[in-house]
Parts: C-alpha cells; sequence; structure tokens
C-alpha cells in the first residue's frame, strides 16, 4: 500500500470530485477534515500529499450507510423526485449526513421496504409501450369494421405485461381474448433513436368521450415518428403528452390541417413550426451558460435538493416568483 496519496487518488478513492477533496481539506470538523503533509511547499512538490493511513481513517465518515435518496427510487421504481416529494412532506422517515463531502438525505432501507408494502399500488408500473409485445397506448386494432385501442397497459418487467382493449360500445377486452378474437393491430411502431436534446415540448389534450376522437389518432401519429422511446404520457383528467423536439415529416396544412390546429391548440409548452416537409415540434428552449461561485452554487444545488425538482424547473419557479 502506498505510504502518500495524490489528491486525485484520494479523488478516485471516495470516488468524489476534485473539488470535493479540497473540501474535506477545508472541513470545520476536524475529525473529518483530510490535512495535507505539505501544505506550505505543495507548488513546489506539483500538489498536495496525503498520507494513505489518514485517507484511511477518515473514509469510515463518508461510507455510505444506508440509502440515498436514488437508491430509494430503485428499489419502489419511482423517480428520484418521487422520493424527494416524499421527503419533503415528511411522508418518509429519513435523515441527513454527509457524503461525497455535500449533506445527502439517507433513508434506512426497511423504511423503503414498508413503505413499499403500505402502497402496493407502486407495483404495477404502466407503461406506454411494451416493446417485446409490440404494444402501445392508444394503439388501434379492427375487427371488421369495429375499432378498438390499448387504454391501459401494466408492465412487470420486459417479460410479463397485462394490457387491455377498449371498444367502441365502452367493452374492455384484455389482450389475450382480443387476440383469441380475432382483433388485429392497425398500427406498428419501428424503433426510433433517443433524441438527446434538452427538454420538451408539452400538450395537454382534452380526454376524449369516443375512442375514434382526433386526439387519439394524432398521438398515435406522433408515437410513429417519434417513437415511445421520446415522449412521456400520463392520462388522468387530461391526457398530458411531452415530447422531446422532433419533426413529424409529411405532416402538412395541405393533407393534416386537422392535426396540426390541433397541435397548436393544445400545446402548453413549446411551439409548433410548420415546414415545406413536415411539423416541427420545439421545445422552445435555449441553453445558458453563467458562472457563480462556490459557495453560490452550494446554495443553489442546495435549494434544488430540498425542492425535489430539476435544475431547469427551479429556475422557472425563480423567474416566475
Amino acid at each position: 500500500m502506498k505510504k502518500y496519496m495524490s489528491i486525485t487518488e484520494v479523488a478516485n478513492e471516495f470516488n468524489i470530485s476534485k473539488t470535493s477533496v479540497y473540501k474535506l481539506m477545508e472541513h470545520s470538523n476536524t475529525e473529518k477534515r483530510l490535512e495535507p503533509i505539505n501544505k506550505e511547499t505543495h507548488r513546489g512538490d506539483g500538489g498536495y500529499r496525503f498520507k494513505a493511513q489518514d485517507v484511511e481513517r477518515i473514509k469510515a465518515f463518508y461510507e455510505k450507510k444506508d440509502l440515498t435518496s436514488s437508491d430509494a427510487a430503485k428499489i419502489l421504481n419511482v423517480s428520484t423526485t418521487y422520493i424527494h416529494k416524499l421527503i419533503k412532506n415528511k411522508e418518509i422517515k429519513y435523515y441527513e449526513d454527509e457524503y461525497k463531502g455535500k449533506r445527502t438525505y439517507f433513508i434506512k432501507k426497511e423504511e423503503v421496504e414498508q413503505y413499499k408494502l403500505d402502497h402496493p399500488e407502486l407495483e404495477k408500473n404502466e407503461t406506454i409501450y411494451h416493446k417485446k409485445e409490440g404494444l402501445f397506448l392508444f394503439q388501434p386494432f379492427k375487427k371488421g369494421d369495429q375499432l378498438a385501442r390499448i387504454h391501459k397497459i401494466n408492465s412487470r418487467g420486459k417479460k410479463k405485461v397485462a394490457a387491455f382493449l377498449i371498444t367502441e360500445n365502452g367493452e374492455e377486452i384484455p389482450y389475450e381474448k382480443a387476440d383469441e378474437e380475432g382483433w388485429k393491430r392497425g398500427v406498428v411502431l419501428e424503433h426510433k433513436k433517443n433524441i438527446t436534446t434538452y427538454g420538451t415540448a408539452k400538450f395537454e389534450f382534452p380526454k376524449p368521450a369516443a375512442i375514434n376522437s382526433l386526439i387519439y389518432d394524432m398521438i398515435v401519429e406522433m408515437l410513429k415518428h417519434i417513437g415511445a422511446n421520446n415522449m412521456k404520457i400520463d392520462v388522468g383528467d387530461k391526457i398530458v403528452v411531452e415530447v422531446k423536439k422532433s419533426e413529424l415529416k409529411g405532416i402538412q396544412s395541405q393533407t393534416h390541417f386537422d392535426y396540426i390546429d390541433a397541435m397548436k391548440k393544445f400545446i402548453v409548452e413549446g411551439k409548433i413550426v410548420e415546414k415545406y416537409d413536415g411539423v416541427l415540434i420545439d421545445t422552445g428552449l435555449t441553453p445558458m451558460t453563467f458562472y457563480v461561485d462556490e459557495q453560490s452554487k452550494e446554495k443553489i444545488m442546495n435549494e434544488i435538493s430540498e425542492a425535489g425538482v430539476s435544475m431547469h424547473e427551479w429556475f422557472k419557479r425563480k423567474i416566475s416568483e
């Protein structure tokens, strides 16, 4: 074992950034502080050096003992934002401690397991697309001149799926039964590449009373062009659709005026841009770079963590205040 370690080696040992190592050197608690052996001569020595035994001694203070928000989210199969909301609303027991040089929320595993038992609805993982079965939300099915649509997909892993169709007269049919009765898929999705641009445009559609609604047809058209992996659909009192910046080739006012008109009417974030060869769904977002001191950055990041939202959402709230 090495007797001395550099800044880089300590950062790798703790799995933290070099900036976080500097914070350890300035820690207010002397027990948790990492003191270099060459504080006065580090420039001539090519950087700070630390005794390996000192690194090992304080490492125990920074090892993860319980679950972070991210760990808890994986167990419950929810987002980290969901966990932060539970913490903020005091719906799950937690504590704060230092981890990787910053204050972090921790939750004991037994607390997460108990929450999972108390909320069995979390086991139902509703999805908009099941790749293996080729089923997706609002997918049209035909039997003669009759129409039905997928209105619910509960996925439990990659292999197990429970999907249900709804017919024009309101009858719910399990997918397996519909298949036996001769219902055929009207549309099949092709795989689309992941769109990596930041942000989404958002639509809020009224929930149609009839399954032959233009709104359902339009959402299916979007799924065909954009891909389910680049969209989010949340069905409640309204149908909320979030879409990555993308183009719908061939959707033009001459042939799809009703689609374009509805998209413009129900978009609530972003904008619709008509092009000569189709329609662009634009997020309306533009990047911005600015610099703050370390103290201000830490304060901002703590506020974002406590709010349980994304950085983008936090800045939006601040601007609107």
